[in-house]
Formats: structure tokens, sequence, C-alpha cells
């Protein structure tokens, strides 16, 4: 669904960054739609000159980096600042069940520090391969919509405000469940009947995990 967000957004002037909450890849789509998905934002984003980044809160491959790299004192001036991850030092650093990634992976992998002062983290963020020349540019956008963010320090406050915005309570969840399995019964009666039944299968097995928590307790 975020996916499709941002191409909806990626479809129409004017120009924008576009962030994902996420880096530029996928372990769940296949190759061939992730492909597809990939040749649309090169597309729409260059018809539209907008910015495509992903900004993740934390990575494995930055974990090993940092220490392989010391790059807590590679960034301790405490400015904004970032460095480019080549794709061999990534693929090397990289959890072994993570490498085969690369052909689902539209994105420059950076480590960035994107506010200045101490105790900002250091995030590892996408730009989308064919932007390799608007690095600088994207940074710095980047960079002033993370400007003295909250809670998470040096993260973008679009992401967060879109946190906020996404965020259902019980009663949506519920409404939303609903309209999906009334959409779902007007096309195919039988995918609706399995899918009530694995709803009510998956709400059993939460409340039996609950109960055992309980009794450890």
């Amino acid at each position: 669904m975020e996916w499709a967000a941002l191409l909806k957004l990626a479809s129409q002037p004017p120009v924008k960054l576009l962030i994902r909450d996420g880096l530029l890849r996928s372990v769940l789509l296949t190759d061939a739609v992730f492909q597809r998905l990939r040749e649309k934002f090169e597309k729409l984003t260059t018809k539209h000159g907008h910015l495509l980044v992903g900004v993740a809160k934390r990575s494995r491959v930055l974990s090993y980096l940092s220490v392989a790299l010391g790059l807590s004192e590679s960034f301790s001036s405490g400015e904004p600042a970032y460095l480019a991850i080549p794709a061999e030092l990534e693929r090397e650093a990289a959890p072994a069940q993570y490498r085969w990634i690369g052909s689902r992976a539209m994105g420059l992998l950076h480590v960035a520090r994107l506010d200045r002062g101490e105790g900002v983290p250091l995030m590892p963020v996408d730009i989308a391969q064919w932007q390799a020349e608007r690095v600088g540019e994207a940074m710095s956008l980047l960079a002033n919509s993370a400007h003295a963010s909250f809670p998470l320090r040096g993260y973008p406050q679009a992401l967060v405000q879109a946190h906020e915005h996404a965020h259902m309570g019980g009663l949506e969840i519920e409404m939303l469940e609903s309209l999906l399995l009334q959409q779902v019964a007007e096309r195919d009666p039988a995918v609706a009947r399995t899918a009530r039944q694995l709803r009510l299968l998956g709400r059993q097995l939460v409340e039996a995990i609950e109960d055992d928590e309980q009794h450890e307790h």
C-alpha cells in the first residue's frame, strides 16, 4: 500500500521529495513486480522532477558497517553529513540471508546524519539509483525536514507526521476489515468465507497466546 501511495504521488505535479519509510527495496514483492515498479518510478520522477528516497530507522547492514568502518568517528563533528556506501561493500556487510536482494533494490545506500548536535543517530538512506547526481539536493531537503524533529532526532518530520496520520485505532481497524471482506464477498464469496475463517482463527490464536502469557506471569 505504501508503494502504491508513493506511486500516486509520483504521478502528479508539483515537484516533491518522495520519502519511503524504509529503504528502496523489498523482500516481499516478486522480481517481476518490483522491476515494473522501479521502471514506473523512474519514468514518473524523471517526467515531473521528483526526488525519491528511502529512510530507515535502523539497518543490520548499517550495524555491521558501523563496527567495520568506525562510522561514529567519521561523523564525530556533530554536523549533518552523509557517506555513500559502495554496492560491493554493502554486499559484503549484509547478513547472508539478505545478499540476494540486489534485484529488488532501486536505491543507492548512504549513511547520513540529518541534523546537527550530539546524540543524533546515523540513519541508512537510499537515493534512487537513477538520481545519483542529485544526492546532495536530496540530503539537503532531508536535513531540512529532520531539523529539530521530535521525538526521534534526525528523523524526517514528514515521516513522523505520516505515522501519526496513518495510525488506526481498534474501531477503525474493525471497520476497514468489514469493508474489505464485503468487497471480497461481492467478487468471490468462497474466498470471503475463507478469509472470515482465517480472521477468526487468527483472533483465537492471539487470545490463546495472551492467556498463556498471563498464566506465566
